[in-house]
């Protein structure tokens, strides 16, 4: 449904009402005002432009373009000043399928409005669901895109917008099903427009013997076939608009993408618009920029030589092999992560730190395990870091294996199972057990923890470093402390009965009114005195 004027428009050969100027193009039938019973009959009925017309309130200013399924009018409001607008109408030809596609089509982009940016636009459709009007492009389609001369980059430009374009529809699950340069086309900044989303059945036209040929070359194999449409027949599409607007030029980078388009497997094309988009951003800084366009090599007439029998032709290959650098396949495009490996690798660090903390590391097993799901959650999470330009994949790979290394090497895992240890000692004998041995394990290492009010009695936390641990209120009765850190540790009012002190640095914690028995060892310098600690007398 293209509302594109190729031709300015010529004065009719018929004369036209008072209120409607028809005119035709060069190449078109001229537009007839109204439908003519036979000669000496009554009037017939309507023709079904003129119905829309009138339902629009508009007066048609001449048939603009036809198409196989639809014809295309400039229209405009009898209000002065009023801007032209498309009329499109669904042909005469069209099936009772075909109309209900044509209905569904405009529906659907009604309803799209500003959520599909650069496709065609429908501002209102006819009662009878056989028109619609759009806005009037008069500045042609992508097929006159070789009369501009424009750059490769520049021509790569205009296509990643158009793959933009694909996207908007592919995110409001529609498909366009029939992409070609025709229906591609240029508004009045020469920026592309979408049309015809969703409207044309090339397998049913093909079947019935339809002159479809302006979409079967494009249409991917699966199409043609009878399968239904789908986002990576669209990138094939795509594809072989691209192959066609590039057939000048020799780039690998063009060539890499087309080959991925075109796959004839779909598995094998680009999964969504959006990765190819991204490789389409990942090649453009490697195109001409100049103004010279850069055409394709031609081989050297080979020397003479002996005849030969005629060989086999060879079957024929897709267009996109004629882009592979000589002698050897063409490359496949850089490898795009899926947007949700990253999330994925960051909860698996999360649950990796929480698992830790709910269980702890007392299994040897269960360490292995959740260090290990650390060392792969960060891996995958780092593919949301962007690549080098010059080696995407490798750079990737690069930041994923030292990111992995890194974790590996470091452990950060023992700080989880610190605060599993800190939070079983406020348990059961068995767990305070547990927690004791875990801590024992990590290096005897209590830093600042808060063990406030923790029974710890008979625990073996000889040489243990206490630094700056909240110990009030615990019961370390029997618990053996030689040799341990405690500067800034905190023992007002733990219970230190029978606890052994020996080589305690006293003097660099807060004893406050910590108990003791005539049991406790005492370091140096120090007494029990009324069942508390105190500095003996010098």
């Amino acid at each position: 449904m293209d509302p594109t004027v190729d031709q300015k428009p010529v004065p009719a050969p018929r004369k036209a009402s008072p209120k409607m100027v028809f005119v035709s193009t060069p190449d078109m039938k001229p537009v007839v005002p109204s439908r003519k019973a036979a000669a000496g009959g009554t009037p017939a009925a309507p023709a079904p432009e003129e119905a829309a017309a009138r339902a629009f309130g508009l007066e048609l200013q001449g048939l603009a373009r036809e198409r196989l399924l639809s014809r295309t009018f400039r229209a405009r409001s009898p209000v002065p000043g009023a801007p032209l607008v498309a009329l499109v109408v669904v042909s005469d030809a069209a099936t009772v399928e075909d109309r209900a596609l044509f209905a569904r089509m405009a529906q659907d982009l009604q309803a799209a409005g500003q959520a599909a940016p650069r496709v065609q636009r429908v501002k209102g459709i006819s009662p009878s669901r056989d028109a619609f009007v759009t806005d009037l492009w008069t500045a042609g389609s992508a097929r006159d895109l070789s009369a501009l001369h424009w750059t490769p980059r520049h021509r790569a430009e205009f296509f990643r917008t158009v793959v933009t374009a694909l996207e908007g529809l592919h995110a409001l699950e529609l498909v366009h099903g029939c992409l070609c340069p025709a229906n591609v086309l240029l508004d009045d900044d020469l920026a592309p427009v979408l049309t015809e989303p969703g409207s044309v059945p090339v397998h049913a036209l093909v079947e019935r013997g339809a002159d479809a040929a302006l979409y079967t070359g494009f249409a991917a194999p699966e199409v043609l076939a009878g399968s239904p449409a789908t986002p990576r027949s669209d990138v094939y599409s795509m594809g072989r608009v691209l192959a066609e607007a590039f057939e000048d030029v020799t780039s690998p980078a063009i060539a890499e993408v087309v080959a991925r388009c075109v796959a004839r497997d779909p598995e094998a094309r680009f999964e969504t618009a959006a990765a190819l988009g991204a490789a389409i951003d990942f090649i453009l800084p490697e195109l001409p920029d100049s103004d010279a366009v850069v055409p394709a090599p031609t081989a050297a007439p080979p020397p003479p030589a002996t005849p030969r029998p005629p060989a086999r032709p060879a079957p024929s290959r897709p267009r996109a092999e004629a882009y592979a650098p000589p002698g050897r396949a063409a490359p496949r495009p850089p490898w795009t992560p899926p947007r949700w490996l990253a999330p994925a690798g960051a909860v698996a660090v999360a649950g990796a730190f929480g698992l830790g903390v709910l269980a702890g590391g007392p299994v040897e097993g269960v360490r292995a395990l959740l260090l290990t799901l650390a060392v792969v959650g960060t891996a995958l999470a780092t593919t949301i870091a962007p690549p080098l330009p010059k080696s995407p994949t490798l750079s990737r790979l690069g930041l994923a294996l030292g990111a992995a290394v890194a974790v590996l090497l470091l452990d950060p895992m023992p700080f989880a199972y610190r605060l599993a240890a800190q939070r079983h000692m406020h348990g059961d004998e068995a767990s305070r057990r547990t927690a004791a041995a875990e801590m024992t394990r990590l290096g005897r290492d209590f830093r600042g923890l808060s063990l406030a009010h923790a029974d710890l009695s008979g625990m073996d936390l000889a040489g243990a470093d206490l630094r700056n641990v909240d110990l009030t209120g615990a019961n370390l009765s029997r618990a053996r402390m030689f040799g341990a850190e405690v500067m800034g540790a905190s023992f007002d009012g733990a219970n230190l009965a029978g606890a052994d002190l020996d080589h305690v640095p006293l003097e660099l914690a807060s004893v406050g009114s910590a108990s003791c028995d005539a049991s406790t060892h005492l370091p140096a310098g120090w007494t029990c005195r009324d069942e508390h600690l105190a500095r003996a007398p010098r």
